[in-house]
């Protein structure tokens, strides 16, 4: 990965429901309320933009799973990781947030 990877990554996550909040609102309410409780706006944003790429490899099995494995990989690896660490070193977050977020896309592309 290239520390480019991981600025564009958490760049997207931080600004995504300010420039997205419309089709938040509308193509995912479910993330609002009490069902899901009250979820910080990066985690709305990173589950959305999963969602989003849940679309778009739906039909690629082989780079869905590649997908999967490396959010899996960087999870685990937690602070080891050069995309976590790059992550947090270009953001106001520390490891537990990247984590999170990483955390929220996954279980989305697992669905």
């Amino acid at each position: 990965m290239r520390f480019k990877d991981a600025r564009d990554i958490i760049n997207i996550i931080h600004h995504y429901f300010e420039s997205e909040a419309d089709l938040i609102y509308e193509q995912h309410s479910d993330l609002f309320g009490d069902e899901s409780g009250d979820l910080p706006l990066e985690i709305i944003s990173a589950i959305v933009v999963a969602r989003e790429i849940r679309k778009m490899v739906a039909a690629n099995d082989s780079l869905k799973q590649r997908l999967q494995g490396i959010l899996k990989k960087h999870i685990d690896q937690q602070e080891k990781s050069a995309l976590v660490r790059n992550m947090v070193n270009e953001s106001e977050t520390n490891v537990e947030q990247v984590a999170a977020i990483l955390e929220a896309m996954l279980a989305e592309m697992l669905l």
